[in-house]
């Protein structure tokens, strides 16, 4: 058998990745034919590999933004923390590594309306999109109405088990705008089943 090379391994790395079992299975054989026949074919197939990668990333975290419903798009690079001179940038850091939604732990934003609570919540949700987290983005008010017509309409429980199922969730505007004592006990159905379940910011 042909010795691989270190493209003939990433090649079979990206063809698992992929799904292409026989081109896993047989890549080295086929390249050591196409190269016999003066076709020169690891680095086309690396450059192919690569970008359907990319592309099948690109397109996944693309149906996760449009399914999170996030009011407008943002990203940590982007979040001026000179606007909010309070903030430590080591908190900020060690949000990003997202170790507190794999550990199941919530955040807590807390501040005045403009200070730049919702930018940096999307900008994580964005960075555990990447990483292939599902995530949904709910403002406080909209998520009790949602759950309040689903109460009415009899199928709560159903609804109610979607809005639970990302892994982090964002509650956004929480205490900005009243609630009805049913949507009260409605939003506190909620936090309590995200702490036995998932993470909640």
């Amino acid at each position: 058998m042909p010795e691989m090379s270190p493209t003939d391994e990433r090649l079979i790395s990206m063809a698992a990745r992929l799904k292409l079992t026989y081109t896993r299975d047989n890549l080295v054989h086929l390249a050591e034919t196409c190269t016999n026949s003066k076709i020169p074919p690891r680095e086309t197939l690396d450059f192919i590999f690569k970008h359907e990668i990319k592309q099948r990333d690109a397109n996944r975290i693309k149906l996760a933004q449009m399914g999170a419903h996030f009011p407008f798009q943002a990203t940590i690079d982007d979040f001026d923390m000179s606007f909010q001179p309070s903030l430590d940038p080591g908190v900020i850091r060690e949000l990003i590594t997202l170790d507190w939604v794999t550990a199941g732990e919530n955040v807590i934003s807390i501040g005045p309306s403009g200070v730049g609570k919702t930018h940096l919540s999307i900008a994580l949700d964005q960075i555990a999109l990447e990483q292939g987290i599902s995530v949904q983005f709910y403002s406080v008010i909209k998520l009790v109405e949602y759950l309040e017509k689903a109460y009415i309409a009899g199928n709560f429980e159903q609804v109610f088990k979607d809005a639970n199922r990302p892994k982090l969730l964002i509650l956004d505007e929480v205490g900005f705008m009243p609630l009805t004592p049913r949507q009260e006990k409605i939003l506190f159905q909620l936090i309590p089943a995200r702490y036995e379940r998932k993470v909640l910011l």
